[in-house]
């Protein structure tokens, strides 16, 4: 700012220009941080399997759909597909479709899908998705703040797979939240990618129950 001034004005010129720096700064690094944090809020709700947190970090557009979109992804499927189903079949389909959760987690929903057990069934299916979302990570690659938007590059890895997704941000009364579109086909990606990898057993419970 100084040098385009001359003058008697000069000093106090390069004065302003030293405080509108920093505090463009300050800002820049608050606006940054503020969205770091509701990336983590994200994760940590995605781990938690709670719908209603995990939403409460989206734009007011679209905070009911990812509610209602998490809720449908964590919902196991019913009941009645899977009761006695063919135990090696189901187990196939589960480590294909969960491949970073343990022998452990998939043996017990397995063996409650297979002896009728509702109850159990609800909760091992609950273990293996609090296993899988352990795995998801997220890391911050850029941040990108024009005025009351922003474009963040996110890198999200589960496992080996690794993928770098671009969210859309939006300040709303002050604060700011994520304004990403929800997935065209939310029943056959996880929430934390925001539909960039497909996974699921909505679309291969169909032979579970044959021989073999």
């Amino acid at each position: 700012m100084a040098g385009r001034l001359t003058g008697v004005m000069s000093a106090v010129v390069i004065a302003l220009g030293a405080v509108t720096s920093s505090a463009v700064a300050a800002a820049t690094s608050t606006d940054e941080s503020q969205i770091r944090q509701v990336v983590a809020a994200e994760l940590a709700a995605l781990r938690a399997l709670d719908p209603t947190a995990y939403a409460q970090n989206f734009c007011a557009e679209y905070r009911d759909a990812y509610e209602a979109w998490v809720q449908r992804n964590i919902t196991p499927p019913p009941f009645e597909d899977l009761e006695g189903a063919n135990p090696k079949r189901l187990t196939s389909v589960l480590r294909t479709n969960f491949p970073t959760v343990s022998d452990t987690a998939i043996q017990a929903f397995v063996d409650a899908a297979t002896e009728g057990d509702r109850e159990a069934y609800h909760q091992a299916w609950r273990g293996i998705l609090r296993e899988e979302f352990s795995h998801y990570s997220y890391r911050v690659r850029q941040v990108h703040v024009t005025g009351d938007q922003a474009e963040v590059t996110v890198q999200a890895t589960l496992g080996k797979a690794s993928g770098t997704v671009p969210w859309q941000f939006l300040r709303e009364s002050g604060d700011w939240t994520d304004c990403t579109a929800p997935p065209v086909t939310p029943d056959s990606a996880p929430p934390s990618l925001k539909g960039e990898a497909s996974q699921g057993l909505l679309g291969e419970i169909g032979d579970v129950r044959a021989a073999g």
